[in-house]
């Protein structure tokens, strides 16, 4: 199967720039929309850990502990913060776009830039997030019911 490249910009031209070495592929990450998406529906550390995986590709690894460590404290803040805010599905999604931002404008900006890379498929990660969705909520309504 072909897989596409993906250039951060529409201006920027699908073929290999000059500072790359003809050798070498481009580099396969997930892709920043699919990372933002990710964050908003599964939450900060499950699109934090896609984004620590990018990073794991990097020559240097800078980052990856630093994305990390924000996933689980976002997921922290988020948990406590939530016990004092009204119950609603909206107030997670706000969370997940809060987050999701934060991993696009900065880590992202920060730690991979304007580098043309090859797309990576979230098929895997996607049947991982949704598994374990659809577990939680089998518990959430097994609880329900027994009570």
């Amino acid at each position: 199967m072909d897989q596409e490249t993906y250039p951060v910009s529409p201006e920027t031209s699908t073929e290999r720039p000059s500072i790359f070495d003809d050798d070498k592929p481009l580099p396969l990450y997930y892709a920043e929309q699919s990372i933002f998406l990710f964050s908003i529906f599964f939450g900060a550390l499950f699109g934090s850990i896609l984004m620590a995986m990018n990073l794991n590709r990097n020559e240097g690894k800078k980052g990856k502990m630093e994305v990390i460590v924000f996933g689980i404290l976002f997921t922290v803040l988020q948990y406590k913060a939530l016990q004092y805010l009204p119950k609603g599905s909206y107030v997670n999604i706000l969370f997940g776009l809060l987050s999701g931002l934060i991993l696009k404008a900065y880590f992202w900006k920060t730690y991979i830039g304007s580098v043309p890379y090859t797309k990576r498929s979230i098929v895997a990660p996607l049947i991982i997030g949704l598994t374990i969705f659809i577990a939680l909520l089998g518990i959430t309504l097994y609880s329900l019911a027994i009570q």
